[in-house]
């Protein structure tokens, strides 16, 4: 016996039965009460982060003076955390900020954060802090 599940939306679409009989169709009606009910309401477009400066594989002095570039983010509510060598380095609600970092290679990321939830956009970068 063969066993099948499709989560769709909040809709747990399962299925059991033999592999070799015909494939059936299970059609699920949803009544909509006006236009917006299947609307992704709340849904807008996805964050995307780009590291201006420093340019990667970057030659900088601490504290490295980091430029970002920002679409879809609002600074007022989100903020931009950095990360440094995959340890927190701070969170910031501006573009141009600074971070101290020790001498040698390190990665530089910065991801997109709304309220406790990270938005899963990432942009990282190597940088080599000099002495």
């Amino acid at each position: 016996m063969r066993h099948r599940a499709l989560l769709v939306g909040s809709i747990l679409l399962a299925a059991c039965g033999d592999p070799a009989a015909a494939p059936t169709t299970v059609t699920i009606a949803l009544p909509a009460t006006s236009s917006t009910d299947l609307a992704f309401s709340g849904v807008s477009e996805l964050p995307a982060l780009t590291i201006l400066s420093p340019l990667p594989g970057a030659r900088v002095a601490s504290p490295v003076q980091v430029e970002v570039e920002v679409t879809a983010l609002d600074l007022t509510s989100d903020r931009i955390v950095v990360l440094v060598d995959g340890l927190p380095a701070g969170e910031f609600a501006d573009l141009h900020f600074a971070v101290e970092m020790s001498p040698g290679r390190h990665t530089l990321e910065v991801r997109a954060r709304r309220g406790d939830d990270d938005l899963g956009v990432v942009e990282a970068i190597s940088v080599v802090v000099t002495a």
